[in-house]
């Protein structure tokens, strides 16, 4: 897949679908539903039709693109890892990222507890409602996506500043 395309092989990212199979028979039905809800939004971005196709927690990117952005961000303002990396590369290679779709899906666990009974029914649904705030933390990524959006637009126009018409 990576060399059938060599002239994008260093501005790609890699994404599989994921599902949650691993587990999903011993976590509660609305863990389940929730996680199934997550694989359903992250497989509507993977057609091939689809202008941007952000990885939801599983990627992989050449070693060359991660050099060419300087690596992965840490701190607040890289919380959702995946969907952050995928931005600062798009940003950082102008917008000619390419993403392809891997067809094989990765797979996952749901989030599990081992206590027992009620106390494990809760746990699990205290741990689910835990990852969904840090899904929603990801949305952190707006921000810094509008911020690299101005920074561009500025930079754009400083260009066209430059051309003198000659």
């Amino acid at each position: 897949m990576h060399l059938e395309s060599a002239e994008t092989a260093d501005t790609t990212i890699y994404v599989p679908p994921i599902i949650f199979d691993r587990n999903s028979n011993s976590v509660p039905r609305l863990v389940r539903v929730a996680d199934l809800l997550w694989c359903g939004a992250g497989l509507s971005g993977l057609s091939h039709g689809a202008a941007i196709r952000p990885p939801t927690s599983v990627y992989s990117l050449p070693l060359a693109l991660v050099e060419h952005v300087g690596g992965w961000d840490t701190g607040p303002e890289a919380i959702g890892e995946d969907l952050h990396m995928y931005l600062k590369c798009f940003f950082a290679v102008a917008g000619n990222l390419t993403a392809r779709t891997v067809p094989s899906a990765a797979s996952q666990s749901n989030v599990h507890s081992d206590k027992e009974g009620f106390r494990g029914w809760l746990d699990i649904h205290r741990s689910r409602y835990r990852q969904a705030i840090r899904h929603m933390w990801g949305s952190l990524d707006t921000g810094y996506a509008v911020r690299r959006t101005v920074e561009f637009w500025w930079y754009c126009n400083a260009l066209d500043g430059l051309d003198t018409g000659s």
